[in-house]
């Protein structure tokens, strides 16, 4: 089946990358033919990548233009910002140029009403109702704004297969739609461990010689500074801050993230996607709280995978820190993966038959 697979691009963000990569990886293992559609989060983000490939020596411009090889170079992909739906319609739906068999929504935080430009390019308004799908869509936020919800009520009910990453999210859906929801793994989990070793060898980024504590915030305050500089000090171990401007690892692709997680002592992150690869990548690691922030991902996440708050840098001893009871929690993840597979299986299933007719 030839699916397009709705989703945002931030090419400053680890995990928005590699969640696209890992659908695309997922459907091309499955025998489909993915092409990413990809819409930007905000008009502040288009302004800065066409700015990114013009001011090619700052810092942040660097590691943005790494991201773009790494997209390209990775994954087929189509930009549609500033694409109408006209002629998104003309080139993808029935009768189009490329007709999509199915257009799949996900995952990230595509539903994210904070962060959608255009509405009838996210709930997949370009090909007919049949067709669409979402896949571990996320919506980022615990309750949705009044204000929003005849919109969403209307667009989601116009999907005939649902799923999503988190339980607020299911809720959301459940009570605008009346359906049920399915809450599935994030894509870069239903991925093993395995294979992300395997793609990370492609990375050219060296590890450090010493061993070391990777650390990935999206926000990251003086507490959260003091805490793992007390815990390098006494473990005697390297700090790798991916997101500080003056490290060597800054400009460093996806695949490097993936591969640095995969060689380091331990893990102290506030970002989901660095939950996840913590726990698909079967390293110990630290859960901080996204400041300001629902953290609903995050939540489910790890009581999915029965971690509940044991990892919090709150209550974790240091007895434990290094400690994970991967056997238990990889059990579950793979318990997930099934679940996911199932979901996707059926629902392409019916797609094609419904395509067929």
């Amino acid at each position: 089946m030839k699916i397009g697979i709705i989703t945002q691009h931030n090419h400053t963000n680890y995990g928005n990358r590699l969640q696209n990569l890992a659908i695309d990886k997922i459907l091309k293992d499955m025998g489909h033919e993915p092409v990413s559609l990809v819409v930007s989060p905000s008009k502040f983000l288009i302004c800065l990548n066409k700015i990114a490939k013009v001011f090619r020596v700052f810092p942040l411009s660097k590691r943005m233009i790494n991201f773009m090889r790494f997209t390209n170079e990775k994954m087929e992909t189509k930009n549609i910002d500033g694409v109408s739906i006209k002629k998104l319609s003309e080139t993808y739906g029935k009768n189009g140029a490329y007709p999509l068999d199915c257009a799949m929504v996900g995952s990230d935080q595509t539903w994210n009403p904070n962060f959608i430009i255009n509405p009838n390019k996210v709930f997949a308004r370009f090909v007919p109702e049949e067709k669409r799908m979402s896949f571990s869509t996320s919506l980022g936020i615990s309750k949705l704004p009044e204000k929003f919800k005849p919109l969403f009520s209307k667009a989601l009910s116009e999907i005939p297969h649902i799923s999503v990453r988190e339980e607020s999210g299911a809720k959301i859906v459940e009570e605008l739609t009346g359906k049920s929801c399915p809450v599935l793994l994030d894509p870069t989990l239903v991925l093993s461990k395995e294979k992300w070793e395997d793609l990370a060898k492609s990375s050219p980024v060296n590890v450090p010689n010493e061993k070391y504590i990777f650390t990935y915030f999206l926000s990251y305050n003086r507490a959260y500074r003091k805490y793992v500089k007390a815990l390098a000090k006494k473990h005697n171990l390297k700090i790798v801050n991916i997101n500080k401007y003056t490290s060597k690892y800054f400009y460093s692709d996806p695949l490097a993230f993936v591969k640095l997680i995969q060689n380091a002592e331990l893990v102290c992150t506030n970002s989901f996607h660095g939950h996840a690869f913590s726990i698909c990548l079967e390293k110990p690691f630290v859960s901080f709280p996204v400041v300001k922030s629902t953290n609903s991902r995050t939540k489910t996440l790890l009581n999915l995978t029965g971690l509940g708050d044991s990892r919090s840098h709150l209550s974790l001893s240091d007895e434990n820190l290094f400690s994970v009871d991967y056997l238990s929690v990889t059990k579950k993840v793979q318990a997930e993966r099934q679940k996911a597979f199932s979901f996707l299986t059926s629902s392409l299933s019916q797609i094609k038959g419904e395509t067929n007719d």
